[in-house]
């Protein structure tokens, strides 16, 4: 266990992680800023093509549910032609990623920087059914006794007994980039994705998600 202890304290994916969350709460909290450009200092391995910028299109209280996602825009229209033209029900999660103006360096962490770009949603105010893709990342053991959960289930127990690896993982071959990440959703429990990061030139063009392993399940049995 110290091994991976002393691993998670030098792992560099980790650290910009969690400044990543930190960063998305301000974002979120910033209403006087409606261009959010300015992400992109924090995610210095990605930057917008000359003359778009960055909006957030938080979830509207409507529907059976809905999500917030970050949108690029022509500075020169505006957010407000992407807004008006928005189906927010029928909204594809490749509509809303839209990294087609956004230049990734493709390397590892350029790859780990465009996956937590495009987790962003999950981080964000929700409405109602969106609720069920909320997470809670988890960039080292010290994470795990922080989740609250119903001490009936034992499921506190064995997160802070799991002693697993629990720290994400990038490597990259060719223009493939493979993450490996793990979180907290409590409809899920603890789980660890594989995702698959496709690069051409300067673009990351393709997003998968190849592997999902539940490593503690539990479900909070809250239904919406």
């Amino acid at each position: 266990m110290s091994y991976l202890i002393e691993e998670e304290r030098q792992n560099e994916y980790a650290k910009v992680g969690r400044t990543y969350v930190k960063v998305i709460d301000k974002i979120v909290k910033d209403i006087n800023q409606p261009d959010k450009s300015y992400l992109f200092e924090m995610l210095d391995c990605m930057q917008l093509e000359e003359g778009y910028s960055l909006g957030l299109r938080l979830a509207e209280k409507k529907g059976m549910g809905d999500e917030s996602w970050f949108f690029t825009y022509r500075k020169d229209r505006g957010p407000e032609e992407y807004l008006s033209k928005l189906d927010f029900i029928s909204a594809k999660f490749e509509d809303r990623l839209q990294m087609e103006h956004i230049i990734v360096q493709a390397t590892e962490m350029g790859a780990w920087q465009a996956y937590l770009y495009s987790i962003a949603t999950t981080l964000m105010p929700v409405f109602w059914h969106g609720g069920y893709i909320m997470r809670k990342y988890i960039f080292a053991h010290y994470d795990l006794p922080t989740i609250f959960v119903d001490a009936r289930s034992g499921a506190l127990l064995k997160l802070r007994d799991f002693y697993g690896r629990v720290s994400p993982e990038v490597t990259i071959q060719g223009h493939k980039a493979s993450i490996q990440v793990c979180y907290w959703n409590e409809w899920m429990g603890l789980v660890r994705d594989t995702v698959e990061i496709n690069f051409e030139g300067n673009r990351a063009v393709l997003f998968e998600r190849v592997k999902t392993e539940v490593l503690i399940e539990y479900n909070c049995g809250i239904c919406f």
